[in-house]
Formats: structure tokens, sequence, C-alpha cells
């Protein structure tokens, strides 16, 4: 690295740390919250995802772990029954634990598969810093939820590369707040970057979240998400499979999201589910958002007694701590 680029790279990183702890900045995120999904300035098309503003991968393709990954759409979307038809002819899979590499065309459009994972093309790797220019132009925050078509903490070679390049994409786009959210909650510590905690919070501009279907998976909530340091951390029920208002551990939780499956092969959806969840948020004062009904498509039927309740935590504040660096204590 040259000694230009560490300056770059050190005036970028400082500007970040001030900037996020301005009065105007904090306005931005208030601002970017009271219409989420519906920013007029938006310039594209919203994400039929009705919690976030957009979404944006480092790649496509996954693991499924646990019985939520069952009717995946992701894979639906990519596999071979679908449009790009990954798993058919010379495309490889990008679901499952293949870890095939392979290259070539559809006409005039390219792809490459990397360990068994779709690669993103460099354009969109500019996305993101297109769109925070936009918020901030526009005085406001978006939400984008990464990754939608993959898990951000997967134990693939591929996917553990990517990852210092998506932290560093979080760095320079201050005016997006990142949802991230997994299955493979035991993962999120190893994986922070390694400044996370010279922060009150972690990133600003980082909300933590851990996939839970059912009660059997509620550790990844309780045992891991809610022991780490972040702006927001957020459970999403959905494919709600069965009531988990109960298995919850809600004393550090900021936000929860309920909905039923979505998709043909779609399994059954007790409106009584997002009920009890809605009631235990309110008792201890944590964010509820429904979603949906179970429904062939995504964001249909979003009213629960005849009320939608598209609900946002505030981020809270994270202010750089002071590092001792000689002793590496804090200050």
């Amino acid at each position: 690295m040259t000694l230009k680029t560490e300056i770059k790279n050190y005036n970028q990183f400082n500007y970040y740390k001030s900037l996020c702890q301005t009065e105007d900045y904090r306005k931005a995120v208030f601002r970017g919250l009271t219409n989420i999904n519906a920013k007029e300035w938006w310039n594209e098309k919203h994400t039929n995802i009705h919690w976030s503003d957009s979404t944006w991968n480092t790649h496509n393709g996954c693991q499924k772990i646990s019985p939520g990954c069952d009717n995946c759409y992701a894979d639906s979307q990519t596999g071979p029954n679908s449009r790009t038809g990954f798993g058919t002819g010379d495309k490889p899979l990008i679901f499952g634990k293949g870890r095939v590499s392979a290259k070539g065309t559809n006409g005039t459009q390219s792809w490459e598969v990397i360990q068994g994972r779709k690669k993103m093309a460099e354009s969109n790797w500019k996305k993101p810093l297109t769109r925070n220019n936009r918020a901030a132009k526009n005085q406001s925050i978006a939400l984008s939820f990464s990754n939608s078509m993959g898990d951000w903490l997967e134990d693939n070679p591929y996917v553990n590369e990517l990852r210092p390049r998506l932290w560093d994409i979080i760095r320079k786009t201050p005016y997006i707040h990142w949802q991230l959210c997994t299955k493979r909650a035991n993962r999120i510590e190893e994986c922070l970057p390694p400044d996370w905690n010279d922060y009150e919070n972690g990133y600003p501009n980082v909300w933590l979240g851990v996939s839970v279907e059912s009660k059997p998976w509620a550790f990844r909530a309780n045992k891991y998400l809610s022991n780490i340091r972040a702006a927001v951390r957020f459970v999403s029920f959905e494919p709600a499979l069965e009531p988990i208002h109960d298995a919850l551990d809600y004393t550090n939780i900021d936000w929860v999201i309920v909905g039923g499956e979505s998709g043909t092969n779609r399994r059954p959806f007790d409106m009584n589910w997002a009920k009890l969840m809605q009631k235990e948020c309110e008792a201890n004062n944590v964010t509820f958002f429904f979603k949906q009904e179970g429904a062939h498509y995504s964001g249909r039927n979003p009213f629960l007694d005849g009320e939608k309740h598209y609900n946002f935590p505030v981020p809270r504040l994270s202010a750089p701590k002071q590092i001792n660096k000689e002793n590496n204590n804090e200050i």
C-alpha cells in the first residue's frame, strides 16, 4: 500500500468517525426513518422487503442450515428452474455445499461462480456509494439489507474473502444504515471488523440481526446477538413456523420483525403468533414490525387487526471510545 493510499484511507476513516457524531447526521437518521421504503428521491425501485429501502449483495448463493431455509426464495430465484438457471448445463449450483468454480456467458451476459458462490459484477460494488451520495444530498439515511441472496457470515472461502470488502464499503457509506441479518449467529463476533469495539455500540450505521423461525433457534438471539454491542439488534421472525414469543430473551433486543412465509409452498401461519409477539414486544419496550401474513407474494396482507405496524427502532448513538494505544485499554 502506498503512502498516498494510506493517507486517503485514514482521512476517510476519520471522516466516518466524526461525521456520525454530529447533530446534522443525527437529524438525517431521524429523517430517513420516517419514510422507509417510500423515499420520493430514491430514484430506483424500492425492495419488496418492506422493512428496508433496498437490498445489496456481496455475492449470490448459500448453504441451507435450518428449517427456515427450506423454501428459500433466493434459491428458487437462481436455481435450475429459474430464469438464471444455476445448476443446469455448464452453470454450477450456487446453493449447497458445492465449491465448484466456473465462468461463461449467456448471450451477452457473462457470469462467474467462485467456490460455489456467484460473483457480482464490479458495477455492483459502486451501487452503495451512489446510494450513499444520494441520501447525503437529501440529508437522510437509507436502510440497506445485506445479503438478501445469501448469508454474509457463511463460512465459505469466497464469502470470507469478500467480508473485509463489505466492511470497507460500510465505512465509506455512513448515510446507508446496513441491516446485516444471519442464521449463523455463532460467527458474528469473530467476523466483526477489528475496530468494532472501538465504538460504544459498534459501527454507528450497522444494525445486527438474526433470523429465528422457531423455538429451537432462539439461541441465535439469546446466546449470541444479545451480548454484542450494536446500534440496533434485531430478530427476524420469518418465515414464522411456530410461536416464539415465550422463547426469546428481550433484554437486549431493539426490534422484532414478524412475517409468514411467502411462495407457493408456504407453510401455515397463525396470526395469533404475531399478536402474542406484539404483546411481548410492548411489554418489553421492543419495537414491533409486522411484515405480512403468509401469502403467495411477499408483502401481501400486511395488516394485524386491521392496522399496519411498520415500526422502526431509533439506532442508539455509538461514539468512538478513547483508546490508550500503549496498553490497548479504554480511557
